[in-house]
């Protein structure tokens, strides 16, 4: 693989060196893992493009990419994560952006979902947003039961 190809391969050498390989990688490892994951995105891409046509969008989503991966309950949460993190990012930005002070919060207060669910709350700015999924059951319900602060995150349970 060319050298002008090879566009992360530092991050994949310290990714391999964080699990146990050698602080310098060959050129030839790194750039067959990273021809290897570009194969599997595009193979993903691939396939949420189907599911979106499936659904008559001409675009993808990301209910589209977790419903591929919904089988797999820790890259779902994992991805909830980063769209709740992500949304929150985009909100203080915002916020900075208009002179406004974010106030961050806890992060535990659900702003809205982030991939097209109901919104929940739309006076708290700024905290991490709960993701809703359409397939899931409390997407088939107009109202939503308000969360109790004792309960645990189906997430931490796990």
């Amino acid at each position: 693989m060319a050298d002008k190809t090879a566009k992360y391969r530092t991050e994949i050498q310290q990714m391999m060196y964080v699990s146990g390989e050698t602080a310098e990688a060959s050129a030839e490892t790194t750039g067959m893992i990273e021809e290897i994951v570009r194969q599997q995105v595009i193979e993903m891409l691939r396939q949420c493009t189907e599911q979106a046509s499936r659904r008559g969008s001409r675009s993808i989503s990301t209910d589209d990419l977790i419903f591929l991966i919904r089988h797999d309950v820790a890259k779902v949460s994992r991805l909830r994560t980063f769209l709740s993190w992500k949304d929150v990012r985009k909100n203080v930005k915002d916020s900075d952006d208009k002179g406004g002070e974010g106030d961050l919060g806890t992060g535990d207060e659900p702003v809205g979902a982030v991939a097209g669910g109901p919104v929940v709350d739309t006076t708290k700015k700024n905290k991490k947003a709960k993701v809703g999924l359409p397939w899931e059951v409390p997407s088939f319900y107009n109202a939503e039961v308000p969360e109790r602060e004792d309960e645990e995150d189906e997430t931490k349970k796990k």
